[in-house]
């Protein structure tokens, strides 16, 4: 979705794209305190603290010439796309040493995934509410998102977790398709960034509980 709504305070200037990301940052933390405890929802926040601040900071390695020039620009300035995937692998590469030393508490990979997939839902609704779109195409992204959640959510403990991971891409894949980007669109990037962790990080649990089981 094209980011076509400005906001203003004082002298700051910010696209309406980063409202959706706090905003949706805040629904998925409530969400996932509710549902799976203050342990697992402190975590997930801390994993979008670092987004963020990745996200923010990652401007100086990106473009340190401007900084060094007008050191004020990293108040001002982030790390763009480059930037926002270096925080993401930043966090990604956090939760896989932090799965490996044993450090997350039993259902931890459920509800950062549930986090993550709550958070781009909240995103792609806002920011197709707050910029300039057609009523069907806002309607579409609200009932296909929320049906796609609670079926992934129902279906966690019931089934193979993979496939569901999948099914919520093919559901943003679907959404983009009307989306003045398409497949273009780096919102969609970051749910398949997301579903390969998330499965490469499955897959070895399973894998590791496996062997676990066959060794007694």
């Amino acid at each position: 979705m094209d980011v076509t709504t400005f906001y203003t305070i004082g002298s700051f200037t910010f696209p309406s794209s980063w409202a959706a990301i706090i905003v949706a940052f805040i629904v998925a933390y409530i969400a996932i305190r509710i549902w799976y405890g203050k342990q697992h929802a402190v975590r997930l926040a801390d994993a979008f603290f670092y987004v963020i601040i990745v996200w923010k900071l990652s401007v100086v390695l990106l473009d340190f010439k401007m900084i060094l020039r007008a050191p004020l620009g990293i108040v001002y300035f982030n790390g763009g796309i480059a930037g926002f995937v270096l925080s993401l692998l930043f966090v990604m590469v956090k939760t896989w040493i932090d799965w490996h030393k044993g450090k997350l508490a039993h259902g931890g990979i459920e509800a950062m995934l549930v986090g993550s997939f709550i958070a781009q839902s909240v995103f792609q609704v806002i920011v197709v509410l707050l910029n300039k779109g057609s009523l069907s195409l806002f309607l579409l992204t609200i009932m296909l998102f929320t049906a796609s959640l609670i079926y992934i959510i129902k279906g966690l403990r019931k089934t193979s977790r993979i496939p569901l991971i999948w099914l919520f891409v093919a559901v943003h894949l679907f959404l983009s398709a009307f989306m003045p980007q398409g497949l273009h669109n780096f919102s969609l990037h970051v749910t398949v960034m997301i579903a390969v962790f998330f499965s490469f990080l499955i897959w070895n649990e399973e894998r590791k509980l496996k062997i676990k089981g066959e060794s007694f």
